[in-house]
């Protein structure tokens, strides 16, 4: 069998041409995921989903970490807020006890 046409001959395996081949640009914007049922968040930039609700922004790179309170837009304040409560195992926008 010819090199490349596979058995012990091919060589290292080379990632699809549509992946990078550094994953770390892609690692350092990856979501941080933790389930919190029925929700799962990234506990670093508050986003989440769940069977209700379409994943928005976890259908994207993570943008990182909330800036600091002092520093958070109305949007961030409400994210943060949001994921905190998700967080304390509380629904995101009602406070309630997932068995509530």
């Amino acid at each position: 069998m010819p090199v490349g046409e596979g058995g012990a001959g091919r060589g290292p395996e080379q990632p699809p041409a549509d992946l990078p081949a550094d994953p770390s640009p892609v690692a350092d914007n990856a979501h941080e995921l933790v389930l919190r049922s029925p929700f799962v968040l990234c506990r670093r930039c508050g986003a989440y989903v769940s069977a209700e609700r379409g994943a928005k922004r976890l259908k994207d790179l993570c943008p990182g970490p909330l800036p600091p309170l002092d520093r958070c837009s109305p949007a961030e304040r409400e994210r943060r807020r949001r994921r905190e409560k998700l967080l304390q195992g509380l629904h995101p926008t009602s406070g309630a006890s997932p068995g509530a």
